[in-house]
C-alpha cells in the first residue's frame, strides 16, 4: 500500500543529483577552456609560418624588383622581404625606368635569379627568417632606342 505524498525524490536525493551534474559540468567546462587556450597558443605559434608561406607563394612584383624588397604589417606581425640579384644583368641593356614605356620592339623581358630573404616577427625578440631563390622578371630596354 502506498502513502500519499511519498512519490518523487527527497531533498537530499535532489541535492546529490544536482551536485553530480554540477561537478560533471565543471569538468567539461575546464576541458573546453584548456582546449581553447591550447588552440590559441598553436595559432599564435603558427601565424609566422603561415605568413612566411603566403609571402613565399607571391610572385615577385616589378616594384619589389626595382626597390629591392618591401616591408609591412600583416595580421599584427611585422615582415620584411629583401631581394638581392644573384647575377649581373647584361651591361648592354638597361633596366626600364617607371616613367616611360618603350615600344614593343625595344622591350625585352629577362628572368633574373633573385635571393629572397623573408623575415617575420615571431614575438618581440625573435624573428623567423627564410631564404630561397626565385626568378624575377626584369623588363629591359636597349639604350638609345627609346626615343631619347
Amino acid at each position: 500500500m502506498r502513502r500519499a505524498g511519498r512519490d518523487g525524490f527527497t531533498l537530499i536525493e535532489a541535492l546529490v543529483a544536482f551536485a553530480i551534474v554540477a561537478g560533471a559540468t565543471m569538468v567539461v567546462q575546464r576541458s573546453l577552456v584548456q582546449s581553447r587556450v591550447a588552440t590559441a597558443q598553436v595559432a599564435d605559434r603558427m601565424a609566422p609560418d603561415w605568413l612566411v608561406r603566403s609571402l613565399l607563394a607571391e610572385p615577385l612584383s616589378d616594384l619589389d624588383m626595382n626597390t629591392g624588397g618591401r616591408s609591412g604589417v600583416e595580421g599584427g606581425r611585422r615582415f620584411e622581404v629583401r631581394l638581392t640579384p644573384l647575377v649581373d644583368i647584361d651591361e648592354d641593356l638597361a633596366i626600364q625606368p617607371a616613367d616611360r614605356t618603350p615600344s614593343r620592339a625595344d622591350r625585352q623581358v629577362r628572368w633574373q635569379p633573385m635571393r629572397v630573404s623573408i623575415s617575420v616577427e615571431k614575438n618581440q625578440a625573435q624573428w623567423l627568417t627564410v631564404q630561397t631563390v626565385k626568378l624575377g622578371r626584369v623588363r629591359m630596354t636597349k639604350p638609345g632606342l627609346d626615343g631619347e
